[in-house]
């Protein structure tokens, strides 16, 4: 019985490097979508602790200025990245982060009834009532602001006649009335948990 011949005729060399080249293609597509996704993943992560950070700089500031036992307030502050009326900001960013004052504005309420802006970065009629921009960076050229309205200390009392908090401030910018009361100093808790004392 004659033998059969098959032939051992393999792949070209043409067809090896075509399915190298789609191969090829195929994991640079891949690794260029985990590069993006890693990159994304590491913008998003700043932006959330940048969120964050200027939330729990504005509550730092918020408290030393208006809800301190000795607050700092004053009606024309002086200011720099780091302090207010020349006292600190008591917060410390994270490493590689940096969160500050980018500027104050104050409410003029003459310029109010004839303008559609009535915050001015000079303090010529101060009402009491201010506007803090806060600004924060962060790796990866994040970076985002916040805007914080102060207020005089004692514009935001506990009224025992409606047993609920009022804004004493809401139109002259400074505590006014019989019923008027300033924040008790041995209060440590900031929220709005517990009543203020006379």
């Amino acid at each position: 019985m004659p033998r059969r011949h098959r032939p051992d005729r393999g792949d070209t060399l043409i067809e090896v490097l075509l399915a190298l080249v789609v191969i090829g293609l195929s994991v640079v597509a891949i690794l260029g979508g985990l590069a993006a996704s890693i990159g994304g993943s590491a913008t998003h992560k700043g932006l959330s602790t940048i969120d964050a950070m200027l939330r729990s700089y504005a509550e730092d500031l918020t408290d030393q200025v208006e809800l301190e036992a000795s607050p700092i307030y004053a009606a024309c502050p002086s200011w720099t990245a780091s302090s207010y009326n020349g006292t600190a900001v008591n917060y410390t960013a994270p490493a590689g982060y940096t969160v500050g004052i980018s500027s104050v504005q104050y409410f003029d309420s003459a310029a109010s009834q004839t303008s559609s802006t009535p915050w001015d970065g000079v303090c010529t009629n101060p009402t009491g009532l201010q506007l803090v921009t806060l600004s924060a960076t962060g790796p990866n050229n994040t970076a985002q602001t916040l805007e914080v309205g102060l207020r005089p200390p004692g514009c935001e009392y506990y009224s025992t006649a409606s047993s609920s908090f009022v804004d004493d401030c809401a139109t002259s910018g400074q505590p006014v009335g019989s019923d008027a009361r300033v924040r008790d100093a041995s209060r440590t808790d900031p929220g709005r948990s517990t009543a203020v004392s006379p």
